[in-house]
């Protein structure tokens, strides 16, 4: 269920009197997120979040032990959502977070958490899974005690963000869109908002960076991506996310961009070998076209947001070694995505797509 931001106020009751506040270090900065903190008035400790770095996530699951937080806001996005979903958790375990990692132990009953994500992308105010880095190498935590008790969608967040975090998260939208629904797992409920998430974030997205202050465009946008989260909740993503992630251990660039990158890259085998689970997608789409169809209008997509744009300063100042990503796409903490794909890869394909990927990365970087 979601609420209009002035309804933050109708959740003091179950946050209770004392809240620590996770506000993304960007939304800080721009002045986003200054009403609703304001709406919390003396009931909250404002911590700034960056990314979801061990360390960070145990110092503020610290400090929301040490201030006896009765509940916790999120404001940002993905990342900023994924650290308080953690912290909000661990606080009231025993355990360090590390301990959680991999869901190697279950977490107890989280604070109550509101999300307001000021992003449309992650889609993690409605998921029950996280991800933090552990060192240079993304880690995961998946329970359903990182399920946000609220969110709250207001486009009007969104607006004034930078062109590159809205490009960014909102291709992440888009491809959690596609894998959710062409994925291996599937529910049928989640399935159909991924479906109905394809459709509208390729419409939306676009249109909200031709006109970035109409709200009616962002609240689409922003209600496409919550929709892709609902489906990568039960159903998964796929080997663009398992690309991206793997690329992610080895270099840094916004996630976002990354998944692209890796969905750009595997799309056509995807395809060819399985047209059928696409099919849901490409209609959502466009109505009249083929799962065969899916590659160049993914491609359209990319090239209209201007994704290879927003990457190529990351890729012009960082080598991406085919062999190094060879050897970390098969590792385990990524086979959850790339054997939930549409199509599931063999040794032989994780191989030949991280080859093709660092030559696609390298060319983006001399274009």
């Amino acid at each position: 269920m979601f609420w209009p931001r002035h309804a933050l106020a109708g959740h003091r009751d179950r946050l209770g009197e004392t809240s620590v506040a996770l506000v993304d270090r960007t939304v800080l900065d721009l002045g986003i997120a200054d009403d609703i903190i304001a709406e919390l008035a003396d009931h909250a400790v404002v911590v700034e979040s960056g990314e979801p770095q061990l360390a960070g996530v145990q110092a503020i699951t610290d400090v929301i032990r040490i201030e006896g937080a009765t509940g916790v806001v999120a404001i940002g996005g993905g990342s900023a959502i994924d650290t308080a979903k953690i912290a909000a958790a661990a606080a009231r375990s025993e355990r360090e977070v590390a301990d959680h990692l991999m869901s190697r132990h279950r977490l107890p009953e989280a604070l109550p958490l509101v999300a307001v994500p000021t992003t449309a992308g992650s889609g993690a105010e409605v998921t029950k899974m996280a991800v933090v880095s552990d060192g240079p190498r993304k880690s995961w935590v998946w329970d359903e005690a990182l399920r946000p008790l609220a969110a709250i969608l207001d486009p009007a967040v969104t607006v004034g963000l930078p062109e590159p975090v809205t490009v960014a998260s909102g291709c992440d939208a888009f491809v959690h869109a596609v894998e959710s629904s062409s994925a291996r797992i599937q529910h049928e409920h989640a399935a159909a908002a991924g479906t109905w998430a394809a459709g509208e974030v390729f419409a939306a997205l676009p249109a909200v960076l031709e006109d970035p202050e109409d709200l009616e465009r962002r609240r689409r946008m922003q209600i496409g991506a919550c929709a892709a989260g609902v489906g990568i909740d039960r159903c998964g993503t796929g080997i663009g996310h398992a690309i991206g992630h793997a690329v992610a251990s080895l270099l840094t660039a916004p996630h976002g961009l990354l998944v692209m990158l890796g969905s750009l890259v595997a799309i056509e085998w995807g395809v060819a070998s399985a047209p059928e689970r696409y099919a849901a997608a490409i209609r959502s789409i466009e109505p009249s076209a083929e799962p065969s169809d899916l590659p160049e209008l993914l491609r359209r997509f990319a090239e209209t947001v201007g994704y290879e744009r927003h990457l190529a300063p990351h890729a012009a100042a960082q080598t991406l070694g085919a062999e190094a990503l060879a050897a970390e796409l098969p590792r385990d903490v990524h086979k959850p995505m790339w054997s939930n794909n549409a199509a599931v890869p063999d040794e032989a394909d994780l191989t030949r797509l991280a080859h093709e990927t660092a030559r696609e990365w390298e060319r983006i970087g001399n274009a």
